[in-house]
């Protein structure tokens, strides 16, 4: 991942920000939990009715085991559509990255921070002190709407217009720009475009949009995996493998 530097507005004076490689090479938390407790789930297939199988797991030839009434269905992630239901509840600030992927922060012990050009943060899923390089981080919800279906639709417009700062949005409407510093306690630290740096409490926060210029995006995949885990965090995943106990994703 190569260094990616954000200037200061008023001396120019670049500091860097780390590039790190964030991958999810694991036991995947939510195929585990459902084979463990063996409960079905609505499968959505391309041709067919939608029907209530369970999930066996995915062979390293990328096909997906389905069981019902005791059969087992080979398919290819091309034949379905969906397995699962999507979580519509979430529990914590969202991260959205770069790649399209979303992750939950859980702050039942420890608030999202950022600091040093890394945002770091709890997750129920891939466990406590998480850091990704803000260079791979687009945009980060404090307040996300309680059902997670509407979560994204605010995100669209704002993404689409042009600005040469990061966006900082209060709860009662108005819009800051300029570059933040950190968000550490109960403050987020913002480097106005007139060189004052604004003190914000955390609670008049909704959202942060980060300077798209200073974003580092993927190359678009041929094929991708959407996964969504019970926090509500989506995963878009470049590779997959596994077999009928462990999917290992990417």
């Amino acid at each position: 991942m190569l260094d990616h530097s954000r200037c200061h507005p008023k001396t120019r004076q670049p500091f860097q920000r780390i590039g790190r490689t964030f991958c999810l090479a694991c036991s995947l938390l939510l195929i585990a939990r459902l084979l463990e407790a063996q409960q079905p789930a609505t499968l959505i297939p391309v041709e067919g009715k939608p029907e209530k199988t369970r999930l066996e797991g995915c062979t390293s030839q990328g096909e997906w085991k389905f069981e019902r009434d005791g059969k087992v269905t080979n398919l290819k992630a091309g034949d379905f559509v969906r397995w699962g239901h999507p979580a519509n509840r979430l529990g914590g600030p969202v991260l959205y990255l770069t790649d399209g992927s979303c992750l939950v922060a859980d702050q039942a012990f420890t608030q999202l921070q950022i600091k040093d050009d890394e945002v770091r943060f709890d997750s129920s899923s891939f466990g406590d002190n998480r850091r990704l390089p803000l260079a791979q981080v687009e945009a980060i919800i404090l307040k996300p709407d309680a059902k997670g279906q509407r979560r994204d639709l605010w995100l669209d417009p704002l993404k689409n217009q042009p600005s040469e700062s990061d966006l900082v949005l209060l709860n009662n409407g108005d819009r800051l720009e300029g570059t933040v510093l950190a968000l550490e306690g109960e403050v987020l630290q913002l480097l106005s475009d007139s060189g004052d740096t604004l003190r914000i409490p955390r609670d008049n926060l909704n959202a942060v949009l980060f300077q798209p210029a200073l974003l580092e995006r993927p190359d678009p995949l041929e094929r991708l995996l959407l996964i969504q885990l019970a926090d509500g965090s989506s995963l878009r995943a470049a590779s997959w493998k596994g077999n009928s106990g462990t999917v290992e994703v990417k």
